[in-house]
């Protein structure tokens, strides 16, 4: 969190809440914001059409939360997910966020949940369903309930938090993230998950075997060629092992808030732990894009920002191009003139970046990992580095 920030109190009126008995009642819900200054991406709050239980939720204390989960405030919560499917991943979510890392226990934990939901709807397979639909979808909550569903609507629809979309398009720099949005994803992890063993157990005769998480070397010839690549003599000096790398550190692409998620992933890349590494970095990545995206195009400054009832500027989502700008389009969606963040990058870059992320025939790296398809575990736990933080960068 900057020091400059100013902590506010915002009011969300409800005019329209939905209730088991259609109260018509006025609803109001506190959240916490930051309102940052220019040089921070802003959020600008619409209303929001919450249930009286989920404003009581995210208004609760933390300490609530996990003792409904069944550990105490801070404490390791290991027993209500002992035995559960995923559990290597669950308890990662848990530990980093048990150790504070509520950034990177959030970013894991919002593409296993897409995982969790998928397989539940699918009966064992990939249904191959966003997160919002999941949330819409009726079998979701037949087996969660519908007090699970009305929590999942509060952090994840695109007209109320939109936590997940906020924080893997880079929106929300790390600090950011509150101690109650992360436990409040914990617990419907462990729900899911809890629901995904009785369904697994119940209908085994009838459920298929998971879908394997995408891998690189099978998805794609070419692709699986370069990664042998990653066990050759290395072509480029590996970052610093505790991943100080002057260049990324210090550079306008970096922004303010993200230069510890780098610092982190290069240091997580040189251990060969890629998918921590892609976590972090994708994040950063994107957010100093779109940075970078505003200062070419000023007339395009809003678009630094995220606007709740309104698409976001992206980094991928080829297939709703025609909705929302594209921070790698040849065009600016709002008057189709030339998008000069292009001559900035490079036809190089450029071209590598479509490849990476937007082309149909590519890997979609970053939505493989915040759509939960990637293996987002090669390592056992969140990275932990010793030392301070290294909050070097600046503005794009």
């Amino acid at each position: 969190m900057s020091a400059d920030a100013e902590r506010v109190r915002v009011k969300f009126p409800n005019d329209e809440v939905a209730t088991s008995r259609r109260d018509a009642s006025a609803v109001s819900l506190l959240v916490d914001l930051l309102v940052l200054p220019s040089s921070h991406v802003r959020l600008r709050v619409a209303a929001s059409r919450l249930t009286p239980a989920v404003s009581a939720r995210l208004g609760s204390s933390l300490s609530g939360l996990w003792s409904e989960l069944g550990g105490p405030p801070g404490g390791h919560v290991v027993e209500p997910l002992a035995g559960l499917p995923y559990n290597d991943e669950l308890h990662a979510v848990e530990a980093a966020a048990a150790a504070g890392d509520l950034h990177f226990s959030f970013l894991i934990g919002s593409a296993l949940l897409e995982r969790l939901l998928n397989e539940l709807v699918g009966g064992g397979g990939r249904a191959g369903l966003l997160l919002k639909d999941l949330i819409a979808h009726k079998e979701v909550e037949r087996r969660l309930g519908a007090c699970a569903v009305a929590w999942l609507s509060a952090l994840f629809s695109p007209s109320s938090l939109n936590l997940r979309n906020l924080i893997w398009h880079g929106f929300l720099a790390p600090r950011e993230l509150e101690q109650r949005h992360a436990a409040s994803l914990l617990r419907l992890l462990s729900r899911a998950a809890a629901a995904l063993g009785a369904a697994r157990r119940a209908e085994a005769a009838l459920w298929r075997p998971p879908a394997p998480c995408w891998d690189p070397k099978e998805a794609d010839a070419s692709l699986g060629g370069a990664c042998g690549l990653l066990d050759a003599a290395p072509t480029f000096p590996p970052p610093p092992a505790d991943g100080c790398c002057l260049l990324c550190l210090t550079s306008p692409m970096c922004r303010v808030g993200h230069a510890e998620s780098v610092r982190r992933g290069l240091s997580a890349y040189r251990r060969r732990d890629f998918a921590t590494f892609a976590c972090l970095v994708l994040p950063a990545l994107e957010a100093g894009l779109r940075g970078s995206f505003v200062l070419a195009n000023p007339a395009e400054a809003s678009l630094g920002a995220a606007h709740v009832g309104a698409y976001f500027s992206t980094l991928d989502g080829w297939g709703q191009r025609s909705k929302h700008q594209l921070l790698l389009a040849p065009h600016l969606h709002s008057d189709g003139s030339p998008n000069r963040l292009l001559a900035w990058l490079g036809d190089g870059m450029h071209a590598l970046l479509l490849d990476l992320f937007l082309h149909a025939a590519g890997p979609g790296l970053r939505a493989k990992f915040a759509h939960g398809e990637a293996a987002l575990l090669p390592a056992a736990s969140p990275p932990t580095d010793e030392g301070g933080e290294a909050e070097a960068g600046g503005e794009a």
